[in-house]
């Protein structure tokens, strides 16, 4: 890719200098167990070499400029293990039973490509995205499977994640000539031969191609710092962008059967039936694809999205939506707040699935729980008994279903204002005691944000967009909190999950938001 300048005349226009095809290091694992364990080891080696060449082959037809080159390539002694069998059934698996296995180059980054008896499914492979505790994708590749599993592997790899897990059935203007195509299609002798120009672009220029981002053991990154990373459009329609489309190509489009979906660009969290006429908001925390491998936590909104009869929270907005990745060391978390009922915290393990570079969608169990009753005694001056009842309602309306906060008070009124307040009264639970007054100082909102975590808003924080009508205003009080707010107000009311105890606690900063 290089710039030009167009002009109304005739513009002829030709790189400045041609660039080398990219080869790419390769490290292949045979891992097998079992009888006979020689000639299956030499036999798995001959069809990773054969699956290496044809990658090569459509990668030279489709003028790719990649080539694969496998420069460490061995045979694993299994354990000595009864009824081990390196049949690996997800990422974290693989991670945990190949990952002193792997090879840190000194000088080059290398893609992993594990032989191994099986993938856990009818699956003939899976690749493995990348994180902080292991910066680069590996594959885990079925022996003597499909004869283009492993060109599809390294297309997810090299960028071609979205929309879906990127695989281009559904995508108008693809057929199962298309190297992502997805299933079995053994009786076309064309079957996975084909790439796009879209999808060439994607593997040599989008930030989510492990070829943009790899970097050697010194951090020294194997594509120039000065070369194209952009972040392509995804859409079930394929809008367009500053990318080409994916379909686009010199060839004509062909078929496809069109089913996908808005949501196909990004992930979602699938809830249990709530049939209460909630309407939840959620603040995620996880790392986003194309990012950084060390860049973590960052936090997403989920916002509600009815399909298929089911309930989900969508990571993003329509027009922006997120797709996390493995984590790593990085915080991974849901807190999903309703309502009606008291807001939960899903660590990442406590969600079914995984996040990965696909559009993926997990599963939240058991979401819905009363809402939590707080016992607050309210001193106030007797002039203020015809203002109290309203004071008190706000407060409700405020830390309940206004802003999702779950929470239900039991008051105790008195009409005597002392000239200090009472300390709060200890005990499971504890009965916060809070002194009012109409005519100066804190509202009764502000007085139980502070003993909650929350602080009055000061400096710039008052000319923060997301702070706007916020209840911890002290000159123009709103009716608003955020959900950074509302996680530290849990917190500190030791809601089951929520934590902000330590500075590595699963905490977000208060300004996080649903808002703008």
């Amino acid at each position: 890719m290089y710039p030009v300048t167009w002009n109304p005349a005739p513009n002829p226009s030709s790189p400045p200098t041609t660039t080398p095809v990219r080869v790419m290091p390769v490290a292949t694992r045979v891992f097998l167990t079992g009888d006979d364990l020689s000639t299956r080891q030499s036999n798995a080696t001959l069809f990773a070499n054969d699956e290496i060449d044809y990658a090569n082959s459509v990668f030279r037809d489709n003028r790719v400029g990649i080539e694969l080159d496998a420069v460490d390539a061995k045979s694993v002694t299994p354990p000595n293990t009864p009824g081990f069998e390196t049949d690996i059934a997800d990422c974290a698996e693989g991670d945990r039973i190949t990952g002193d296995q792997d090879h840190m180059p000194s000088t080059e980054p290398m893609l992993h490509i594990y032989l191994v008896d099986g993938t856990g499914s009818s699956a003939d492979a899976f690749t493995c995205g990348a994180s902080d505790t292991r910066p680069y994708p590996v594959i885990y590749l079925a022996v003597g499977r499909s004869g283009t599993i492993l060109l599809h592997e390294v297309g997810h790899a090299l960028g071609l994640d979205l929309p879906g897990a990127g695989h281009t059935d559904d995508i108008p203007g693809f057929d199962p000539a298309d190297v992502m195509a997805g299933g079995y299609a053994d009786s076309d002798d064309v079957w996975r031969s084909r790439l796009t120009i879209g999808q060439v672009l994607r593997m040599n220029a989008d930030a989510g191609s492990w070829l943009t981002w790899a970097t050697n053991i010194g951090g020294t990154a194997f594509w120039p710092t000065t070369a194209p990373r952009l972040a392509c459009q995804c859409g079930h329609q394929d809008p367009t962008g500053r990318c080409p489309r994916l379909s686009d190509d010199v060839a004509r489009k062909r078929g496809g059967l069109g089913g996908l979906q808005d949501w196909d660009c990004g992930d979602q969290i699938w809830m249990d039936p709530l049939d209460f006429g909630e309407n939840p908001l959620a603040l995620v925390a996880g790392r986003e694809w194309r990012t950084a491998l060390v860049e973590c936590p960052r936090f997403f909104t989920g916002y509600r999205l009815d399909h298929d009869g089911r309930m989900y929270l969508r990571l993003g907005k329509a027009t922006q939506q997120v797709n996390l990745t493995r984590p790593g060391s990085c915080q991974a978390w849901a807190a999903i707040f309703f309502e009606n009922h008291r807001p939960v915290f899903r660590s990442d393990a406590a969600m079914d699935g995984a996040w990965s570079v696909a559009a993926d969608t997990r599963y939240a169990r058991h979401v819905l729980s009363p809402m939590s009753t707080v016992a607050v005694h309210v001193w106030y001056d007797i002039k203020d008994d015809g203002l109290i009842a309203a004071a008190l309602a706000g407060t409700e309306q405020v830390y309940g279903k206004v802003n999702r906060g779950g929470l239900l008070f039991a008051w105790t009124r008195h009409n005597t204002l002392p000239t200090t307040c009472p300390s709060d009264i200890a005990g499971s639970p504890i009965k916060y005691q809070v002194c009012w007054s109409s005519t100066s100082g804190p509202t009764i909102p502000q007085l139980l944000g502070q003993k909650w975590g929350l602080h009055l808003l000061t400096g710039v924080e008052l000319s923060n967009a997301v702070y706007a009508g916020n209840v911890m205003d002290p000159t123009a009080p709103g009716n608003t909190l955020t959900l950074g707010q509302l996680f530290h107000v849990h917190a500190m009311l030791k809601t089951p999950g929520f934590d902000c105890s330590t500075p590595t606690s699963d905490c977000p900063p208060l300004e996080a938001d649903a808002a703008p």
